[in-house]
């Protein structure tokens, strides 16, 4: 009995500890890499109304602009005493700050794959801004905010797709709530925010379609030992019906004459998150526009032997219609 009792402990313990790591697993692998300093920016609103006077004043000397930038950010105006007194003791505070330390009892993982996705967006994007990070907790559905060069990261949204507290999502939602997907996330929100989208004067779903896909394809670059199925928040399941169906939903995409509609709605119903991308098939997974082009972009680099993410991300490239000529896509035949 003492031996069963003593192998259950330690399987608790092992997977305590494969929480918190699972991130790391995920980005540096055997190479190993540095960190980027993280601010428990969560941690310190929560605990602002349990201290004193004097540590308030330190904390908003210290962390006043991050505090001033994510209380706009959640329309609360500047960090006033009053006002973080009342984030403190918020709804969505009591209600995620279990959660949040129970998951992440420490977040040397999170400043890992940080570290590394902000060195491969230096290279492969040629980008040069030192962002600032801090992990909060969001009463919305947005998980990661950009602000100058801070960025923000909802640790509340990243408590595992079997987290209680998630039990009104839909499971395509609940499928990206967790700590591996994190990285696609920051990685996404810099590189829309970096290149967002530029309608042309006639733009359609196909050139929304292309920018979609070079966002993603993008992402892939970025994120250490990406996988394009988490980067979708797909199951294997959806994965297989696309490698059986992809051939049917490009056609029904060009039956349907989706492909060249001006339709910001078509646009919107093919690329959006969903439980499935209804308007192609019943049983289509969600988004299912957006993996089209991910895959007539990386048909275009491999025919046209073109690794500049940077150019893929301009109106230049997903805005012309030959795009889709020169990269030789056709369904995945």
């Amino acid at each position: 009995m003492r031996l069963i009792s003593m192998m259950k402990k330690v399987f608790v313990l092992m997977a305590t500890i494969s929480m918190v790591l699972v991130i790391a697993l995920v980005s540096c692998g055997e190479k190993g890499c540095g960190k980027i300093d993280i601010v428990r920016l969560d941690e310190k609103i929560y605990s602002y109304g349990n201290v004193g006077i004097t540590e308030r004043d330190e904390m908003k000397a210290e962390y006043g602009d991050a505090l001033d930038v994510w209380c706009q950010l959640m329309g609360c105006g500047t960090a006033a005493d009053s006002t973080l007194l009342q984030m403190s003791q918020s709804r969505v505070m009591s209600a995620f700050v279990p959660g949040v330390r129970e998951r992440f009892t420490a977040i040397d993982s999170i400043a890992e794959v940080v570290f590394l996705l902000e060195d491969n967006i230096g290279k492969i994007l040629n980008d040069s801004v030192e962002r600032k990070y801090y992990t909060v907790i969001s009463p919305f559905n947005q998980s990661v905010y950009l602000a100058d060069s801070m960025v923000f990261v909802a640790l509340n949204h990243y408590l595992g797709s079997d987290y209680k507290g998630y039990g009104y999502f839909e499971q395509y939602q609940r499928a990206t709530k967790t700590a591996r997907h994190l990285p696609y996330d920051i990685a996404e929100a810099i590189i829309s925010t970096l290149y967002p989208f530029e309608a042309g004067e006639s733009s359609t779903v196909l050139n929304v379609m292309l920018y979609n896909g070079a966002v993603l394809a993008a992402v892939e670059a970025v994120v250490a030992d990406a996988d394009i199925a988490e980067a979708m928040g797909y199951s294997a399941d959806q994965m297989a019906w696309l490698d059986q169906n992809e051939s049917m939903a490009w056609n029904a995409i060009i039956t349907k004459r989706l492909l060249y509609s001006s339709s910001l709605g078509d646009a919107d119903r093919l690329t959006r998150p969903a439980p499935s991308t209804t308007i192609v098939h019943q049983q289509s997974p969600g988004r299912l526009g957006r993996y089209i082009g991910y895959k007539i972009v990386k048909s275009y680099m491999e025919n046209n032997s073109e690794r500049d993410y940077v150019k893929l991300l301009q109106p230049s490239f997903y805005n012309d219609n030959q795009s889709l000529v020169l990269s030789g896509y056709n369904g995945g035949k």
